[in-house]
């Protein structure tokens, strides 16, 4: 990370919530050591009863009683997260206004109890006014900030105490370790926590950052090993790709032959079609004209046919009419003689 600091080699997205994928926060320690996003973390709670599995490595974990709630709050990561977010606001240069003033001055300090910055005029009165006496041992002056002083056991002494888990007015003074180090207060040992195993606040949260602590040792030592793992990762994966991508090449090359072959094959079946149809149309064209002369031919015969029949009909109805209009006049010239006296 860029901000120098106790945690300065570790990743920022050692700081994400992997639900959300944004900076953890009220993040919550599941049993797998885990942490997650109070509000990521309660959808996949209400689906679920009695157990469910972490979604980052699948462990299977016990859901509290109380729900939500039941899960420790990594009190020690929330002041990590905040010491970031002020370490990268000074780098940032970013020109802080005080908020307990309307004189908009600069800011030079931070209180961790009102959680906002001071200017000079406001932190002599965080200091000198016993309204603010609670304040006093909260107190960062920005430079040193500035000057890389800031240690992780004095960061821890500037962050405000937690707060009973059932009842926020109060401070906790223990952790109820039955419940997953449940921050609690002395009301609360006297009621649902009664009988359970508790240890002092401070205690809890040494034994916490003195973990913290080896686990980023650990880290720490493994660091070279892991770059060692990643640049042989990133080696094998170059060599992958390069495989990969004359792989790619040699299969493009294949399927360009391939589909110049196809192609070639399809100009040449549509050339073969194209003569045959022409070959068709042409031999389609010489049998309709054969059979429209042949057509007219049997007309013309059937016409000339017709009109000999025609003509012998008319002739033998002349001669009939002839027949008959002669033998007409022959009785008419007989009764004409039998009418002369």
């Amino acid at each position: 990370m860029a901000c120098p600091s106790p945690w300065k080699d570790i990743a920022d997205t050692f700081f994400e919530c992997s639900i959300c994928l944004d900076q953890l926060k009220e993040p919550k320690l599941l049993p797998c050591r885990h942490r997650l996003c109070k509000q990521c973390l309660e959808p996949i709670l209400e689906e679920q009863a009695g157990i469910f599995e972490c979604p980052i490595c699948k462990d299977v974990c016990k859901i509290p009683n109380n729900r939500i709630d039941g899960f420790k709050t990594d009190f020690h990561m929330k002041g990590m997260l905040q010491f970031i977010q002020l370490q990268k606001a000074f780098e940032n240069k970013e020109e802080r206004e005080c908020f307990g003033c309307e004189k908009k001055l600069k800011a030079t300090s931070y209180c961790f109890i009102c959680k906002e910055f001071l200017c000079v005029q406001c932190y002599q009165l965080h200091l000198t006014k016993k309204i603010f006496a609670k304040h006093q041992k909260h107190l960062l002056a920005l430079n040193d900030l500035e000057g890389k002083s800031l240690t992780q056991e004095t960061l821890a002494s500037l962050l405000e105490a937690p707060r009973c888990n059932t009842h926020p007015e109060h401070m906790a003074q223990l952790c109820c370790c039955t419940c997953g180090n449940l921050p609690v207060c002395l009301t609360c040992t006297y009621d649902e926590h009664k009988g359970h195993e508790l240890r002092d606040v401070r205690k809890v949260a040494n034994d916490e950052r003195e973990h913290l602590k080896e686990i980023f040792e650990e880290l720490v030592k493994r660091k070279d090993t892991v770059i060692n793992i990643a640049d042989k990762i990133n080696r094998v994966n170059n060599d992958v790709l390069s495989i990969v991508a004359e792989t790619k090449a040699k299969w493009k090359s294949q399927y360009e032959d391939q589909t110049r072959e196809l192609q070639n094959k399809k100009e040449k079946e549509k050339r073969e079609f194209n003569r045959f149809k022409t070959d068709l149309e042409e031999s389609t064209q010489n049998k309709m004209k054969e059979l429209e002369t042949e057509m007219e031919e049997k007309i013309r015969k059937i016409r000339d046919e017709y009109d000999r029949k025609i003509k012998i009909k008319i002739r033998e109805s002349k001669e009939k009419e002839d027949a008959k209009r002669k033998e007409i006049e022959n009785r008419e010239l007989e009764i004409d003689e039998a009418m002369c006296p």
